[in-house]
């Protein structure tokens, strides 16, 4: 029998060296609304909670950042979580003035069906699959 669901969405959350800039680039370059802000001093914790429809992703940020790196390249070099997908107005809006927020394009856009797609990364190299649905 499977698990009973909410309906809550779901959550990702993304460990950051430097958590202030990871969330400064989630808040002001992509736009996402930040829903909360949690600090556990005594766990040398800080996590910024940025509203996705019913979820959330969430960059947490420790006093001692882990030393093991995300490895870099996309869904095609490593398993596990490789990428989120977030669906957008206009993918070139989300190009312009991507290098100056610290990301770059990790694989030019394209068309798949009704649907354009782009692979960025943020400032620490995490990949984020920006998709414009178009009418078919």
């Amino acid at each position: 029998m499977p698990i009973a669901l909410t309906g809550e969405g779901a959550d990702v959350g993304i460990t950051a060296r430097d958590p202030a800039r990871l969330a400064a680039f989630y808040r002001d370059f992509l736009g996402l609304p930040l829903a909360k802000e949690l600090s556990w001093p005594d766990q040398g914790a800080q996590v910024w909670f940025f509203a996705i429809g019913d979820g959330h992703l969430k960059i947490l940020g420790f006093d001692h950042p882990p030393t093991a790196a995300n490895p870099a390249g996309g869904n095609r070099t490593a398993t596990g979580f490789r990428y989120v997908a977030i669906a957008v107005e206009r993918i070139d809006d989300g190009l312009a003035g991507l290098e100056e927020a610290g990301g770059a394009v990790a694989v030019p856009p394209a068309t798949h069906g009704a649907s354009r797609v782009v692979f960025i990364t943020d400032p620490e190299g995490n990949s984020i699959e920006l998709i414009e649905r178009r009418p078919e």
